[in-house]
């Protein structure tokens, strides 16, 4: 039970650091970022041919595109 706590304890040490590190990064390259000449498009597979997999993939995507023009 002891070593059940310390690797937990571990665990979230390590995904706290790691955020940690990779998260300024990622902000300074946003900021940093030139702006884009014309549109890019992002072509998107899936083996996922259900309708209603593919009405919620839509969704998500029109959701991501009305927030980030």
């Amino acid at each position: 039970m002891q070593l059940g706590k310390i690797l937990l304890l571990a665990l979230a040490a390590t995904v706290a650091s790691a955020a940690a590190v990779f998260a300024a990064p990622a902000e300074e390259a946003m900021e940093a970022a030139p702006e884009m000449a014309e549109p890019a498009t992002i072509e998107y597979w899936t083996t996922q041919d259900q309708s209603d997999r593919q009405a919620t993939i839509r969704l998500i995507a029109d959701t991501f595109m009305a927030l980030n023009p």
